[in-house]
């Protein structure tokens, strides 16, 4: 936890999705594509942003999605609604 706090405020934030499972979307347009601005610096926004473009199909972390939901996860689950 240290490190994470030491790195806060240095790193830029990214994404990588290292053990991707392929994630469609079935209840938008073919064509959905949707880019929206993030910070690089979440707690410091004036430090800049970068783009990140959401579609119909997308690459999801593995660890994020599981087949039986669980009151403790909060990643992608059958009947389960996600923002």
């Amino acid at each position: 936890m240290c490190l994470r706090k030491d790195l806060e405020d240095k790193v830029r934030r990214t994404m990588a999705v290292v053990q991707p499972i392929k994630f469609v979307i079935t209840n938008v347009d073919e064509k959905f594509c949707e880019k929206l601005i993030v910070p690089d610096f979440p707690k410091d926004p004036s430090r800049g942003t970068h783009e990140i473009t959401v579609q119909k199909e997308l690459y999801v972390e593995k660890s994020d999605i599981r087949l039986e939901d669980h009151k403790d996860f909060f990643g992608i689950a059958p009947g389960k609604k996600i923002g």
